[in-house]
């Protein structure tokens, strides 16, 4: 089977998406491994995937549910709000074995990302534009 180079090609051998960085003593805290740079890299990386995803598919959910003006922006931090619980459950409450800056990736990074919220924006009018004017 041929890779396609997505976020599910550097799953771990468990299952999990989020890889675990290796623990280092006190001392070597200070100045990250290149291993533990390349997980912290790759879980942002995935983190990112994942908040797009759920941007995209809650845009297409506000736009068929005909939600305008201020109703739409709450489903949106509401969209984030559950995405951040979901990454906070998959981390099992401790996302500082998995990202180096930990609870600023987790709960602040996307909400505000303009990566995150045009995709919103984007599939919000395009369904609303589909379902409700044509």
């Amino acid at each position: 089977m041929m890779s396609m180079g997505g976020p599910m090609d550097s799953m771990s051998p468990t299952g999990d998406m989020l890889q675990q960085q290796p623990s280092q003593p006190a001392q070597a805290a200070m100045a990250p491994s290149g291993s533990t740079v390349r997980i912290n890299s790759a879980n942002l990386l995935k983190v990112t995937y994942s908040r797009t995803i759920s941007s995209i598919s809650s845009g297409i959910a506000a736009g068929v549910l005909g939600l305008t003006g201020i109703q739409g922006m709450l489903f949106y931090f509401l969209s984030c709000l559950m995405m951040t619980g979901a990454l906070i459950a998959k981390t099992k409450a401790k996302p500082q074995l998995y990202l180096t800056n930990s609870w600023k990736a987790t709960i602040l990074d996307g909400v505000f990302d303009r990566n995150i919220i045009l995709p919103y924006l984007l599939f919000w009018t395009f369904a609303y534009a589909i379902c409700h004017i044509y």
